[in-house]
């Protein structure tokens, strides 16, 4: 099995800057998509998204990506 959906967006280690507050905050990208994500987002691959690593939200989490075969 690979490239499964979950019900929340993932952390990536992709790192995509820092926010400009004071403390600043890694900007990091999100694979796949949640529960509120249309069909075509679910995937390892869908990488639009950016959140900043002090987020907290019902529809975030993690789980391990690996490109599929």
């Amino acid at each position: 099995m690979f490239d499964l959906s979950g019900n929340v967006s993932e952390w990536s280690d992709e790192n995509e800057g820092v926010t400009t507050g004071n403390p600043a905050y890694d900007i990091m990208a999100l694979q796949g998509g949640s529960f509120l994500t249309p069909a075509n987002g679910l995937t390892c691959k869908f990488d639009f998204d950016v959140i900043s690593t002090n987020a907290v939200l019902p529809s975030l989490g993690f789980r391990c990506c690996k490109d599929g075969p």
